[in-house]
């Protein structure tokens, strides 16, 4: 065995060069013949049946031009070549999971792809992309990406040179991704170079494309295939950052007197969340942030601030801005306007953490020592939190207008937002998920007439209220000023032991819709 391990390269170079003197005659023989028959590489076009034939199809085909070309039947020139491609066609064909793996394969590269071209592992789609992507049939359909709304990475490769990997799997769910292999069309060369606005080089590359913008390049690699899948993602989103527009949901601020008036909260305004990024140079743009901000801009405010924008020349910070305790750039603030209550994320993680910590935030979690928001009651916030389940009670801190503007609103505020963080750590010992939500009657008449209904005093400036979409449980006067009060309340509402009223989920009013009205910046 030893020995012919030993011999194995002289054996494996022997078969090579036989073969391949064999398949030159097989190939000179051929064309010394002269005939004008091509005969089909496609595994379905051997068999002249259409992908979407079945098992007992494939097998009656190939039974059936077996017999017709079989050489000791067919004496014509071509009757032994096109025997071996069906059977060929049939070895693949004709098991299922083969021609799985090869429908999956010729969806991205064509018959004449070498054979280590990429079928996918097993997995979604059994994809070489993951089942991530989709391979581009037509010049429309490139077309269609390009010029769409969604950002789109188109993937420019041939048979013989490609980026699938693993990368693809781990893009941005922003992202629609598209294959384009160019030989297997000679027009789709022609319509991207059209698309792109001129030469791009050779392939295969990527395309990050939007609203017809494109910008075309290659991840910068001393090896592709050597390079973390993540600096290929962070290469697509630093492409795709100038394509789109970054401030359409992040407000720029240029100083701390902006800064202050965009954190503030005055009766009437938003009360949503505030995330402030904080960077060092003006120009610097963030995927993080402009994602976060794209997905959640209905439930929370997005800025972004040059640190020395607001700060001395010796880089200490004004006096607004000192009060975030920022210790490196980028930073991530994370405020709630009505108590002043705020997080601070310095460095490396700060990138991260403006999109799972306002995740965390608006889904009841506490984030450091104290903070912990009230989401205002409107559609966005509601669809948010609730369009997945677990919203099975809906417990309203309920104000007028008048009431916002008054100190007892600050200690009613506190009371609802400690007996809230208690049902938070309570939830699972309750009978359903009770979510806390501040209800502003102010923006809806509707609504005040339902709690007066129930029992509210006409006019009453805070109430406590408990939903579960069969009943309405409203909190005697007096309940929101003490926290341990109001939780016993509330705890005792859930539990069907608080006097309530019927109202069925039906006869809700609509919830006002989203504030959007902007602060004026300085």
């Amino acid at each position: 065995m030893a020995v012919l391990d030993r011999q194995r390269p002289y054996w494996c170079c022997v078969v090579f060069v036989a073969a391949h003197v064999l398949l030159s005659c097989i190939d000179g023989a051929a064309a010394d013949a002269g005939t004008d028959q091509v005969i089909a590489r496609d595994h379905y076009e051997v068999l002249r049946l259409t992908r979407e034939a079945s098992q007992a199809e494939i097998k009656r085909a190939h039974k059936k031009m077996a017999l017709q070309y079989h050489p000791d039947k067919n004496r014509e020139k071509d009757a032994g070549n096109m025997f071996i491609e069906i059977q060929k066609a049939y070895e693949v064909l004709g098991d299922p999971e083969r021609r799985r793996k090869y429908d999956q394969r010729s969806k991205f590269f064509s018959e004449e792809a070498p054979d280590d071209a990429p079928s996918g592992e097993e997995g979604t789609a059994n994809a070489p992309d993951g089942g991530r992507g989709t391979a581009f049939d037509t010049v429309e359909e490139i077309r269609e990406a390009v010029s769409g709304t969604r950002l789109c990475v188109i993937h420019v490769y041939s048979d013989q040179g490609h980026m699938f990997g693993g990368w693809m799997e781990q893009l941005p769910p922003e992202f629609r991704l598209g294959h384009v292999n160019i030989g297997r069309n000679p027009l789709f060369n022609k319509a991207l170079l059209e698309m792109h606005g001129g030469s791009f080089g050779s392939v295969p590359l990527l395309m990050v494309c939007h609203q017809s913008k494109c910008r075309s390049f290659r991840p910068s690699m001393g090896g592709f295939f050597f390079n973390p899948f993540q600096s290929v993602v962070s290469s697509v989103v630093e492409e795709a950052l100038p394509l789109v527009d970054y401030w359409e949901h992040v407000t720029r601020l240029r100083s701390d007197g902006g800064l202050q008036s965009f954190c503030d909260f005055s009766p009437g305004n938003s009360a949503k969340l505030r995330v402030i990024f904080i960077v060092e140079d003006a120009d610097e743009l963030y995927w993080s942030l402009f994602s976060a901000a794209s997905h959640m801009h209905k439930v929370a405010h997005f800025a972004q601030l040059r640190y020395f924008d607001a700060a001395d020349m010796h880089g200490y910070p004004h006096a607004f801005m000192s009060r975030f305790g920022v210790t490196s750039l980028p930073a991530a603030v994370f405020l709630d306007p009505v108590s002043g209550v705020h997080a601070t994320v310095s460095g490396r993680r700060a990138s991260d953490s403006v999109a799972s910590i306002p995740k965390k935030l608006f889904h009841g979690e506490r984030v450091s020592s104290n903070l912990f928001i009230i989401p205002e009651l409107d559609a966005a916030s509601h669809l948010a939190r609730c369009e997945h389940g677990g919203c099975e009670w809906l417990v309203l801190l309920a104000t007028s207008s008048s009431f916002e503007a008054t100190s007892e609103f600050t200690h009613a505020w506190g009371s609802f937002t400690l007996a809230c963080q208690s049902l938070h750590a309570l939830r699972a010992q309750l009978p359903g998920t009770p979510v806390c939500f501040w209800l502003r009657l102010g923006r809806t008449s509707a609504w005040s007439s339902i709690l007066e209904a129930a029992g509210v005093r006409h006019g009453a400036a805070v109430t406590a209220a408990v939903l579960d979409g069969r009943h309405l449980a409203v909190s005697p006067e007096g309940t929101t000023s003490n926290h341990r009060m109001l939780f016993r309340w509330i705890t005792n509402a859930i539990s069907g032991r608080a006097e309530s009223q019927a109202l069925a989920k039906s006869e809700w009013p609509p919830f006002p819709p989203s504030l959007e009205r902007r602060m004026s910046l300085q």
